[in-house]
């Protein structure tokens, strides 16, 4: 954590490496990009206006179905 390099950057550094420190890798599973569209497909559906429960139920069971069809649970 460079000091000079953050007082630059506005402490933008300093600020993305405390998010690295929390965050987590995306799965890497090749069902990951069918997973993906179907939550961002949800999440834009909620913020403009969609019922949120509804949403997420439904995304939850598209990604069962495609989790189930590739073998990853009964």
């Amino acid at each position: 954590k460079d000091e000079k390099l953050n007082e630059l950057s506005d402490n933008f550094y300093a600020v993305a490496a405390e998010g690295f420190e929390n965050s987590r890798a995306l799965p890497n599973i090749p069902e990951w990009s069918q997973v993906a569209d179907i939550l961002s497909s949800a999440i834009s559906n909620i913020v403009t206006g969609a019922s949120v429960q509804s949403e997420l139920d439904k995304a939850a069971t598209q990604v069962e179905t495609i989790l189930k069809s590739a073998g990853y649970y009964d």
